[in-house]
């Protein structure tokens, strides 16, 4: 059986933000260490990030890696707690903080045939195995015989974004669709070296010195590939509770008939309005996040091809040359999503997944859209009803002077003497003049009726559609609305 160790990148935010009040950050003991490496405080990226590694110990088996990343984890969170104060605050920290777990498997071998049994809350099991082409190779140009390469591990198939909990026992959980949520991502990566044993010192080396005053060759690609998952994960899973949500709200008010709305009450209107603008404006949030979320997978990914070309520059100079897909390259670039596919592994994986942050953007903006015109649609409905309510109100309170000024004439008249035929006409202009009331009230009496009934069989008895067609069509009527 090949010899192999294992060990374990634990990356963390300096500054957590939480919903109420200032963010965390990490103790100034630990920010303005010199020289801090990844095995003792912590490696810092970008001014917003620190990588730690820890080893697992010698000789043990990739079995028992869960107890190996708990004894790690519980270091890592004692070397907070010495540094935060009060101590409390440590925890909350390393469990919101962390934003990403990597297993690496260092294999003497020229293969890497393990595999890695995960448990998933509620969930069968998840086997991660080596998966695909290599994410980068290394050869010494005097002796090709030998390679060595880094392997990506994944499960056969995963069918919901998953993060790492280590709160209770170490498992996978799906993830929360909140901004708040820690949200740690897991992976698993092997890197074997080839079988040369002779070398094994020189190719380690090349992968964890410090170059050209920078960060060494695995700490560079574990930040940007931890940093890459996190920011995808956490922003596909909230993008996809939104769409998925909005679906059925959109299906919902799209649906409803004219006759539905006109038997809604003006404060349910309101509240259904408010309602479509609250979804609207998450939707809106969660568009400008995924703007936000693209541009920080394509500065990673730039900050990742600057690094590795310089890399391998440095390293063609000590006769090493570092490819990143099968054919090797003359130059390693980044030249965004919106370029060819690219060939390189690494590279490959930010493109696809900033495409697919595209493809929310696009459906969850046809959403808004659509959103928004079913707004607009609901609340020039409600401004017609508002109006009419106005125009209804001024005529029943014009028709009210009128008939108490004919029955004050009326009865003026009669005192007076005036002859009967007067009075009668006078009280034919009486009728007259109340008809429109009438004709307002029997369509008020006739909509409640409709609404009562609507949905029953006494809908189709009162011939409710007929019979508002019908009283809309009285030309005659209509004259006496204002």
């Amino acid at each position: 059986m090949a010899n192999f160790e294992y060990g374990f990148f634990f990356l963390f935010r300096t500054s957590l933000p939480v919903k109420e009040g200032e963010p965390i950050d990490e103790p100034l003991t630990i920010a303005n260490k010199e020289n801090p490496t990844t095995n003792n405080y912590g490696m810092p990226f970008d001014s917003d990030k620190r990588l730690f590694f820890r080893q697992a110990p010698e000789n043990a088996k990739i079995v028992d890696w869960e107890q190996h990343l708990t004894a790690s984890w519980q270091n890592i969170y004692q070397f907070y707690a010495g540094h935060f104060k009060p101590k409390e605050q440590a925890e909350y920290y390393c469990h919101n903080a962390l934003m990403g777990v990597a297993l690496l498997i260092l294999d003497d071998s020229d293969k890497v045939e393990h595999t890695v049994q995960v448990n998933v809350s509620e969930a069968p099991n998840l086997k991660f195995e080596k998966f695909g082409d290599f994410l980068f190779s290394i050869s010494d140009e005097d002796n090709l015989n030998y390679s060595t390469a880094c392997y990506n591990f994944q499960p056969a198939k995963i069918g919901k974004n998953l993060c790492l909990s280590l709160q209770d026992k170490t498992q996978l959980i799906p993830m929360q669709p909140d901004e708040f949520a820690a949200n740690s991502v897991f992976s698993v990566y092997g890197f074997s070296y080839g079988g040369n044993a002779n070398q094994k010192n020189a190719i380690g080396n090349v992968l964890t010195q410090v170059t050209d005053g920078k960060s060494p060759l695995l700490a560079e690609i574990f930040t940007r590939l931890i940093t890459e998952q996190w920011k995808f994960k956490r922003t596909d899973t909230i993008a996809k509770s939104i769409r998925y949500g909005l679906r059925p709200i959109i299906s919902e008010y799209n649906n409803y008939i004219i006759d539905e709305i006109n038997c809604t009450t003006t404060n349910n209107l309101d509240t259904h309005l408010l309602t479509m603008q609250s979804h609207q404006n998450k939707a809106n949030f969660i568009l400008n996040s995924l703007l936000g979320a693209m541009q920080t997978l394509d500065i990673n990914a730039y900050n990742l091809a600057t690094r590795l070309e310089r890399i391998r520059q440095l390293a063609a100079q000590r006769k090493w040359q570092i490819y990143f897909h099968n054919r090797g390259i003359e130059k390693f670039d980044w030249s965004g999503a919106k370029g060819s596919n690219y060939d390189e592994p690494l590279l490959a994986i930010f493109q696809l997944n900033i495409r697919n942050l595209r493809d929310h953007k696009v459906y969850l903006q046809r959403q808004v859209d659509d959103l928004n015109g079913l707004q607009e649609k609901w609340q020039l409905y409600l401004g017609k009803r508002r109006s009419l309510s106005s125009e209804y109100l001024n005529t029943l309170m014009s028709l009210l002077i009128v008939l108490l000024a004919g029955s004050s004439a009326s009865y003026t008249i009669g005192k007076v003497g005036i002859d009967i035929n007067n009075q009668i006409l006078l009280l034919a202009v009486i009728i007259i003049t109340i008809l429109p009331i009438s004709w307002h009230f029997f369509s008020w009496l006739t909509k409640l009726l409709c609404c009562m009934c609507h949905g029953t069989r006494g809908y189709k008895w009162f011939a409710c559609k007929k019979l508002t067609k019908w009283l809309q069509s009285i030309k005659f009527f209509q004259l006496f609305k204002r």
